[in-house]
C-alpha cells in the first residue's frame, strides 16, 4: 500500500488487507443514519492537546502501578493529523487537537485500554507477532476500542453516526464515485453538515482509497454479536488478534502456552462499564446502541 500510493493499486490492497464490505453492513449502517438526528450534537466544551496529554498520562501511571512492564509514554506532536495516534508503546497527541470534553475518557480508554493494552500484553507473551497484530486482526481490534467507549458512557450519538457515515464513504468510494460525489452523498442524501462530510471523505479517500474507516462499526457489529454469544470479553485483550483467531487461541491459552494476561483494561472493573456489559449479554445490535444513544441525547 505504502508502494501505490495515489494510484488504483492502492485501493485494491486496502481491499485486500480490510476485506469487502458486508450488505448487512451497508444495510444496517443506513439505517443508524435514519435513527440518528442529522447534527443533533450540542455545543460542547474542548479541551487542547496538552490536557489531553496530561489525563492519559494519568491513565498510564495507574497501569504502571498494576505491572511495571507497562512503559507506555505520551507524545505531544506536531505531525498528527487525526489528533490521535497508537505507534508500538507510545500514545501520539496532536499539539494543536481538539477534543469533546465528555469524551476525553472514552478516547483515553479507545486508545490506552484497547490498543495499548492489547500491545503490551502480546508483547509478554512467546509469539511476540501479537504485539504487532496477526493476519486481519484489525476489525477486531478497531471494533474492541468502539466497545470500549461504549462501556466508558463516552460513545455518542455523533460519533455513531460518524461511524455509520464513514461506511456510507467506502461503499461509495468502491463504487468508484469521485470524491466530490461522495461529500454530496453524505450531505445532500444523509444529513451531515459540510465539514463532517468533508472530514470523512477526505479520510476515505486519502493515499487513493482507504477502506479501514468502514471496520469500526464492522468490528462493533462482531463484537455485539461475540458478547451475546456469552464469550469472554476479557480473553481478546491478549494481543492482536482478529475473529478468526479467537479459538485457536483459546486453545493454546488452555494448552499453557501462553502466559496470564498482566494488564487488563481498568473500564471493566468500574461499575457503569459492568453494567453496561451485562445488559449487552442479553442480546443488543448496532441498531440498538444507535437508538439507546438519541435517548441518552434527547433526557
Amino acid at each position: 500500500m505504502l508502494r501505490s500510493r495515489t494510484k488504483s493499486a492502492f485501493l485494491h490492497a486496502s481491499i485486500q488487507l480490510y476485506g469487502e464490505l458486508r450488505p448487512n453492513l451497508i444495510r444496517d449502517a443506513k439505517k443508524i443514519l435514519e435513527i440518528i438526528p442529522p447534527d443533533g450534537r450540542r455545543r460542547e466544551e474542548l479541551v487542547d492537546g496538552t490536557t489531553f496529554a496530561s489525563d492519559a498520562e494519568q491513565e498510564l501511571a495507574a497501569y504502571r502501578k498494576q505491572h511495571p512492564g507497562f512503559d507506555a509514554t505520551v507524545e505531544l506532536r506536531e505531525d498528527i493529523a487525526a489528533g490521535l495516534q497508537v505507534s508500538r508503546g507510545k500514545l501520539l497527541v496532536a499539539r494543536d487537537g481538539r477534543f469533546p470534553a465528555s469524551r476525553v475518557r472514552a478516547l483515553i480508554h479507545h486508545e490506552v485500554g484497547t490498543h495499548l493494552v492489547t500491545y503490551f500484553n502480546g508483547r509478554h507473551q512467546r509469539l511476540r507477532q501479537l504485539a504487532s497484530g496477526l493476519a486481519g486482526y484489525e476489525r477486531l481490534q478497531e471494533g474492541l476500542a468502539v466497545l470500549a467507549e461504549y462501556l466508558a458512557g463516552g460513545l455518542s450519538a455523533h460519533r455513531m453516526r460518524v461511524l455509520a457515515g464513514r461506511v456510507i464513504a467506502v461503499d461509495s468510494l468502491v463504487k468508484r464515485a469521485s470524491f466530490v460525489e461522495t461529500f454530496r452523498l453524505l450531505v445532500d442524501e444523509h444529513g451531515f453538515s459540510g465539514r463532517s462530510a468533508f472530514l470523512i471523505t477526505l479520510r476515505v479517500y486519502r493515499g487513493g482509497g482507504f477502506t479501514k474507516d468502514a471496520i469500526y462499526l464492522d468490528g462493533l457489529d462482531g463484537l455485539l454479536q461475540y458478547v451475546a454469544e456469552g464469550r469472554p470479553l476479557e480473553q481478546l485483550y491478549i494481543g492482536k488478534i482478529g475473529f478468526s483467531q479467537v479459538e485457536a487461541v483459546a486453545e493454546l491459552e488452555r494448552r499453557g502456552f501462553f502466559q496470564p494476561m498482566r494488564h487488563r483494561p481498568s473500564y471493566l472493573d468500574e461499575d457503569g462499564p459492568k453494567a453496561r456489559l451485562e445488559a449487552l449479554k442479553k442480546g443488543k445490535t448496532g441498531l440498538d446502541l444507535a437508538a439507546e444513544l438519541v435517548q441518552e441525547a434527547n433526557v
